[in-house]
């Protein structure tokens, strides 16, 4: 999925992601690389201005103990996205 979104060809990253999220429901380690996933997914949506279900995504990642560089890049988009509009 990260391929796909550096390639800016969301539809194809979020097929990846949702397979790979499939994926690790079936195998129930939730571990860096899952958090990864979710982490994707929420930038995916973000590029689709789908912001209050990337907030989901994000936040789920942030549940399976992802590693330091994720977890900051994570919140980093959740203030920017949760930013209140200026009147």
């Amino acid at each position: 999925g990260s391929v796909y979104l550096t390639e800016n060809n969301i539809t194809a990253a979020k097929e990846s992601y949702t397979r790979a999220i499939k994926l690790s429901k079936d195998i129930g380690e939730p571990n860096e690389a899952v958090a990864d996933i979710y982490a994707g997914m929420g930038l995916c949506l973000v590029k689709e201005r789908n912001k209050a279900y990337a907030v989901k995504f994000f936040r789920k990642a942030l549940t399976l103990n992802p590693s330091e560089g994720t977890r900051k890049a994570v919140e980093s988009e959740l203030r920017r996205i949760e930013k209140p509009a200026r009147p």
